[in-house]
Order: structure tokens, then sequence, then C-alpha cells
């Protein structure tokens, strides 16, 4: 019996490192970075969950595992720890939303995904107007460290268009 109850809370354990926890929302005036840990593991890709660290996620957004592109350069180069996103689709749009107010992203890494080549478009809104907009065309498989300028602040919907890796991504959400 002591040993049945020992395996059923090692299970327990293993799965809550594994489940998002849904404590994640931001704080207003908080920063979070958002780094992916724990929505995938092994060879998975996994939608990213509403709610996760305090945003909505939509368009072609996915968090991967280190292990489902082992060969893909750009996402080997990016990913941190054991888990980063990707928009895997050619011509993909990512979108990430605030749970509630706005956001500024201040920075984040990212890297060409599937050896597109192509680069990537950051567009900023703010009420459904366009207030912001980085073009990185020459985007390669190598980690890029971008920061972002006040065009990025307080805004309510950030759109990232093209086939690319991101991790780390740090947001300051509005008070």
């Amino acid at each position: 019996m002591k040993s049945a109850l020992k395996a059923i809370s090692a299970i327990f354990m293993a799965l809550s490192a594994y489940v998002p926890n849904a404590a994640h929302a931001a704080v207003p005036g908080s920063k979070v970075t958002v780094t992916f840990e724990g929505l995938a593991m092994g060879r998975e890709i996994r939608g990213i969950p509403n709610g996760y660290d305090g945003c909505n996620w939509g368009g072609g957004l996915e968090a991967a595992a280190k292990g489902a592109f082992k060969t893909d350069p750009g996402f080997q180069a990016v990913i941190r720890k054991h888990v980063a996103a990707v928009i895997e689709q050619f011509g993909g749009l990512g979108v990430i939303t605030p749970n509630n107010g706005l956001m500024s992203i201040k920075s984040g890494h990212f890297a060409a995904f599937a050896n597109s080549g192509f680069g990537v478009i950051f567009n900023a809104y703010r009420n459904n107007v366009l207030v912001g907009t980085l073009a990185v065309p020459d985007l390669g498989a190598a980690d890029t460290f971008i920061q972002f300028d006040k065009t990025f602040s307080n805004i309510d919907r950030l759109e990232i268009q093209g086939q690319v890796a991101l991790d780390n991504l740090l947001f300051k959400f509005a008070q």
C-alpha cells in the first residue's frame, strides 16, 4: 500500500511540474520574462494556453520542446532551457495580447525557423491602431537579441509575422 501511494505521489509531482500554473497571471506594473518552460516535454509541440504569463496567445504560436526540432539551427540557437516558442508556417502570424490592460514588450531572443531567411515583422497595436513596426529582414538562424523601442510600450496587441523561433520575451504590464 505504501509503495502504491509513493508511486501515485511521484506521478502527481511529475504532472504538477509539467502542467502550466494558472497563477502565471501578471500583476499590473510587473515585469515578466516568458520562458515557455513547462508547456512541452521531450519532442512535443503544443499550443500555448491563454493566460500563460499574463497573455493570450493566438495565431500560429506554439510551444516546442528542445527535442522537437533537433535539426533546426534557428530553434536550437534561440532556446534557453527546455522549451521555446515557434511560428512554424511560412508567412505565419503569431498574436500576443495581455489578459488585462496594456503591456510593453521590452526584449526577446529570436531566430529564423526552418532556415526561412525571410525575416520577421513585429507590429504593435493600441485600440486597433498600428502604433509601432519593426522589420528585421535579415533575421538568420543565429540567436538575435532584439530590444524594442517605446512604440512597443502600452500596447494591447503584438503581431509577429514570419517563420521564427523565440524565447525569453520580457514584458511589462501597465498599472
